[in-house]
């Protein structure tokens, strides 16, 4: 929440580049609207596409949903520095160019609803378009650019209940872990904290191998 400096000691010499403190320290100034822009379109508040910024994912969460991530950013106390500004060198710029960081999304033309929650295939669809997706590509059927399998492997080799307890240890059926950082187990687990939030991706995840799936494009 209080900023994250995204190259590190070790990253290449390319300038300056940090996610914002997203406390009052940053938002202090930004209306309610500007911020559901930034998560449903990746535009910042003075109209450029925001950095790494997963809209494409995020535009799925439901007018509720969203609408709770703004009431919990208003209500955090300020805490920590402004991020200094990003300063980007020509290597930077060059390499910025040429990555698929660039986040801008299209307008929602409309209202957007979430499926009852409960273990369905539908709820599931709607949790794994902002978690699994994120790393894994649309609807989960892999991403070479991290590089990151598809999930549709799952259901053939795990059933359900081996699929949540992988997901609440981050131990595979053999007893070997997975890496935390490539696989962010614990932060998933933390937030699909509820077990019949994870019945219902492995749910969605089964439909997709039977190839029974109404999920239209975005």
């Amino acid at each position: 929440m209080t900023g994250q400096d995204f190259l590190g000691e070790d990253a290449p010499p390319i300038g300056v580049f940090h996610a914002p403190n997203l406390t009052p320290v940053h938002l202090n100034n930004w209306s309610d609207g500007e911020i559901l822009r930034a998560i449903r379109e990746g535009i910042h508040r003075d109209g450029r596409s925001l950095l790494i910024m997963p809209s494409k994912y995020l535009r799925h969460l439901s007018d509720e949903d969203v609408f709770s991530i703004v009431a919990y950013l208003r209500s955090v106390p300020p805490e920590g520095e402004a991020a200094p500004t990003n300063r980007l060198n020509v290597l930077g710029a060059i390499m910025v160019l040429l990555s698929p960081i660039f986040e801008a999304q299209p307008p929602l033309s409309g209202p957007v609803f979430a499926p009852p929650p409960g273990p369905t295939a539908a709820y599931g669809d709607y949790l794994a378009s902002f978690t699994c997706d994120l790393c894994h590509g649309d609807n989960s059927l892999g991403d070479p650019s991290f590089p990151s399998p598809p999930l549709i492997g799952i259901p053939l080799a795990w059933n359900e209940s081996t699929f949540i307890d992988f997901m609440r240890t981050g131990i595979r059926p053999d007893g070997s872990s997975v890496d935390a950082e490539r696989m962010p187990w614990k932060e998933m687990s933390a937030f699909l904290r509820n077990d019949d939030d994870l019945r219902a991706i492995y749910a969605h995840i089964a439909l997709l191998v039977k190839g029974d799936s109404q999920i239209s494009p975005d």
